[in-house]
């Protein structure tokens, strides 16, 4: 699992944008998908704290974050392990729950914005569009994060704490990603463009409009899944 980890200083501890269990998080979540900490391994806190150049407690934490997501497994007597990826039933469970829940995220939320939520939506759609052509990991796992954020921010514009707090706890996004992470993306494009008749009736000020169109998103988003896993 060491294999690279020495050259992943990635963090940036003195910012204070983000807690240093947020950074862990995401670093943490960048080696998944990158490869640098194989699926279904265990894990040895210690040489990702060295690696992070951080105190094994943000580790810990960031693993119990992750253990939500579904992203690791903690064995008792063992530790934490990466957990397999999903299966496609599995993955499909996921997307209905996501069905049922983002929907009305996004109702909520358009019915609640405002002139930053407005901003912070345009800001992950442009985002995606910078990264459109998914050159290389770096570019991928740029468009894959704008992507996080708009959910996230649709989330988070709902009202609705409970609501809100499914936006990291199904992990979606991330799932997907880690699932198809050794294959050539295909449908970036067409992710964008959902995101942006979303992102339209945002600006319309439609919730209902808002809700048909992540339904649209997350049905479109399950049927490409399906023809990936083919």
């Amino acid at each position: 699992m060491l294999d690279g980890l020495q050259d992943y200083s990635r963090l940036n501890v003195a910012s204070m944008r983000k807690g240093l269990t947020e950074q862990v998080q995401e670093a943490l979540i960048d080696m998944l998908l990158e490869g640098l900490i194989p699926d279904d391994a265990p894990i040895r806190i210690d040489a990702l704290a060295e690696a992070l150049n951080v105190s094994s407690t943000p580790v810990r934490e960031s693993l119990a974050r992750l253990e939500g997501l579904g992203l690791v497994v903690r064995e008792n007597y063992r530790g934490y392990r990466t957990a397999p990826k999903l299966t496609k039933t599995e993955l499909a469970d996921l997307m209905s729950v996501r069905r049922l829940l983002e929907p009305e995220a996004a109702h909520l939320a358009c019915e609640r914005r405002t002139e930053e939520l407005l901003g912070e939506l345009e800001g992950a759609v442009k985002e995606q569009r910078a990264s459109l052509t998914l050159e290389g990991t770096a570019e991928t796992r740029a468009f894959m994060r704008a992507d996080q954020k708009f959910h996230r921010v649709i989330h988070a514009g709902s009202g609705n704490r409970f609501l809100a707090s499914t936006a990291d706890v199904l992990g979606g996004n991330v799932q997907r990603w880690r699932h198809f992470k050794d294959r050539i993306v295909t449908d970036a494009a067409d992710s964008l463009a959902e995101h942006e008749a979303i992102l339209r009736c945002f600006v319309d000020g439609d919730p209902q409009g808002a809700r048909q169109a992540m339904c649209d998103h997350i049905d479109q988003l399950l049927v490409r899944m399906e023809d990936e896993d083919e």
